[in-house]
């Protein structure tokens, strides 16, 4: 599931993923939509102080490399793995908006 860049046009490559990690990493997916709840209010109104977030940024990117390690790596689940990635997914989503 390569693609190509807007920017460069090399091809994208694809992040690796081991699947005994599948479980860990959705964990800490979900834990992190429950952390953040209270601060992703503040987050997209303004009103959260330079260095949180800074950190909270890192922290969003940090799970939005997890979920795109899955995205280009579905091939490696089961049936019931994939559905609990779209689940997973779903919720970050709704959670980023604040929902």
């Amino acid at each position: 599931m390569e693609g190509t860049t807007a920017c460069d046009g090399q091809p994208v490559k694809r992040p690796k993923a081991d699947i005994k990690d599948f479980d860990k990493d959705m964990n800490t997916i979900q834990e992190w939509n429950s952390a953040n709840a209270a601060n992703i209010e503040s987050f997209w109104d303004g009103t959260m102080d330079p260095d949180s977030s800074t950190n909270f940024t890192n922290s969003m990117d940090e799970i939005g490399n997890l979920i795109r390690k899955w995205k280009y790596n579905t091939d490696l689940l089961d049936d019931q793995q994939k559905q609990t990635f779209e689940e997973v997914k779903k919720a970050h989503s709704y959670a980023l908006m604040g929902s």
